[in-house]
């Protein structure tokens, strides 16, 4: 899936093409038939600090290739979450709405004694989401997206354990 996506990237995303496309609807290229706008890139590269805020941290790491700059780094999550997105949905792994709102709910940020308290909740919202710009719907859609990323994860996982023997010789080769 990575190598897609930098595949992709290295053809599609030209930084002169962005400034000459007409600005964030500008077409930067295509995935999977679909056009992809300089403004769906920047709508996710904003959503990364929220992402981080609420301690979806390996959703981020995993998502995001070695760049040269944390431009390149942004933009490779970016795209690497569109495909996630895709290829979920094409795997028929969509969160319902329930299960988002359980996810919140569930979230460190938002307990007390280990239950849902929703004025955090509403502090959250009215210190962090709303001066950065985003809104409650944001939030539910990173929180979608971590669950897209557990469930296409569990299932890749699940599907191809790795035997004990291999973890045994890296150790060894290691630890020489």
């Amino acid at each position: 899936v990575t190598i897609v996506v930098i595949v992709a990237f290295a053809w599609f995303y030209n930084p002169a093409t962005m400034r000459h496309n007409g600005g964030p609807s500008g077409a930067i290229g295509k995935l999977n038939g679909r056009t992809v706008t300089v403004g769906d890139i920047q709508k996710i590269e904003r959503t990364i600090q929220l992402v981080f805020s609420l301690g979806m941290h390996d959703l981020v790491e995993d998502l995001t290739t070695e760049g040269r700059t944390r431009d390149d780094q942004s933009l490779s999550y970016a795209w690497n979450l569109l495909l996630l997105r895709d290829e979920a949905k094409r795997l028929q792994i969509v969160p319902t709405a329930d299960q988002i709102r359980n996810s919140e709910k569930a979230l460190p940020q938002f307990q007390t004694n280990n239950q849902f308290d929703p004025a955090k909740y509403q502090v959250f919202v009215d210190a962090t989401l709303k001066p950065n710009g985003f809104t409650a719907a944001d939030l539910d859609d990173v929180v979608a997206d971590n669950l897209r990323y557990a469930g296409v994860s569990q299932l890749v996982n699940g599907s191809s354990p790795l035997p004990q023997a291999m973890f045994k010789q890296q150790y060894e080769q290691l630890n020489q």
